[in-house]
Order: structure tokens, then sequence, then C-alpha cells
């Protein structure tokens, strides 16, 4: 797994922790099939209106501004493993079943969840040398933001503040990868989500996530996820 261009080695039943807004990638090492469950969810619907609620101002506003540093990976054989995977089991189950009062139900496992990462939290970090990290994150805002729509590097460039060479040169130093793989990539998780997600056809959610060439869509999919769209979704509710 490659995250914030760190590569980092996961085994069965590892936990990995995303921070708003980092980049990220997984592959396989072996031919051996990969098999990988992400749990999304955002950090809004945890927020209190409380200006001085206390998980607002330590653990929710810090994580956004990537100011709170977490374990990773969370291998089996951490002392808060077995306790963030049942949380994350619970949430699970309450939005699979969405019985009455589910959504009250996923928000007390995920607090949970985030009470015993901030438990384990590392208390210092290493600053970035880069000291292009404000390149990377703004690209990655105004993707999320603009995904569904064309976007050109020359767009990504002006939206960065940067030259077209210049931005381009940063973002591949910074995430090991083009702004093209990136945007493509997104776009597939997306579309992947919503495969799982919706009932929507297979042209209908290359659209909304941002493919106006159907066969190019087809032709990337296959590629990330080694199968169909279609097949990926009979996977998933088989």
């Amino acid at each position: 797994m490659t995250v914030s261009n760190r590569e980092i080695s996961i085994c069965q039943g590892s936990l990995l922790p995303i921070m708003p807004g980092e980049m990220h990638a997984i592959a396989r090492t072996s031919c051996n099939p990969l098999v990988y469950e992400d749990f999304l969810f955002s950090l809004e619907f945890l927020d209190a209106s409380d200006p001085d609620d206390w998980c607002r101002t330590h653990v929710l506003q810090r994580l956004v501004n990537h100011e709170l540093f977490l374990p990773r990976p969370i291998l089996q054989t951490s002392p808060m493993h077995q306790e963030l995977a049942y949380f994350l089991h619970r949430a699970n189950e309450a939005s699979t079943a969405r019985e009455g009062g589910y959504s009250m139900q996923i928000k007390a496992y995920l607090l949970l969840f985030l009470q015993c990462l901030y438990a384990h939290r590392i208390k210092a970090a290493a600053p970035s040398e880069s000291g292009h990290e404000d390149i990377v994150r703004n690209t990655i805002s105004f993707v999320k933001a603009n995904y569904r729509h064309s976007i050109s590097i020359d767009e990504a460039a002006a939206a960065a503040g940067f030259s077209r060479n210049h931005f381009m040169r940063v973002f591949h130093q910074e995430t090991g990868e083009t702004f093209i793989t990136y945007l493509n990539r997104y776009r597939l998780e997306v579309a992947a989500n919503l495969l799982r997600s919706t009932n929507s056809s297979v042209n209908d959610i290359a659209v909304e996530s941002g493919f106006d060439n159907f066969s190019y869509f087809i032709r990337l999919f296959k590629k990330q996820y080694h199968t169909s769209p279609g097949r990926y979704r009979r996977s998933i509710f088989r």
C-alpha cells in the first residue's frame, strides 16, 4: 500500500487508517488474489454543532488538518486491533440492517473507533521535508469537487497555483504517479463505490464518475480491478 508516497506493507487482517485528502493506492505483491474492504465515512457525519466540542477540536479538526498521527498499519497482533475491528464490524452491521435508529448506532461505533485510535495516537511526527504538501492537498480537493467534469492538466495546475510543468513534476515527485493516473484512479474508486451502493446502470455510473468514453472506462476498470464492472457488482452481492 502506498500512502502519501510512503510504501506500507500490509498482511492479512491489517487495518490501515487513511486520513482525509491523503493520496493512496494498493497493489498486489504476488499473483494471489487481493481482497480488501474499505469503510468510507465523512468526518462531518461525526461533527457536533458546538464549536467547543472536545471531539471536534481535539480529534476531527486535527485529522482534517493532518495534525493527528495514527499508527499504521494496525496488525492483528496489535492490542487495539480486536477492539477496532469490532467497532467497524458493528457499524457495518447497523448500516446493512438499517433498523430504527441505525444512524445513531453507526455514529456511536465510529466515535468509539476514533476514540480508540486517538488513545493510541503517535504523540509526535517528523515534518515533511519537501514542503509541497499544499500542492497535493489542493489538487485532491480540486479533483473531489470536479471529477464529474472534464479536467485538464492545465486546469489542475491553475487550481494548485503553479505552471503546468512545475505542477506535473511536483505532483509525480510527491505521489509517485502522474496527475492523469491519479484522476482516473479516483474516478474508478467512485465508480466502484457506486457499483456497490446503487442500482444505476454501468453506463450511468461511468458518466457519473466523470468518464465520457464508455470503452475507455471499461478498459481502465478492468485494468485496476481485474474484472468488468458488471462482474465486480455481481461478486459483491453474491
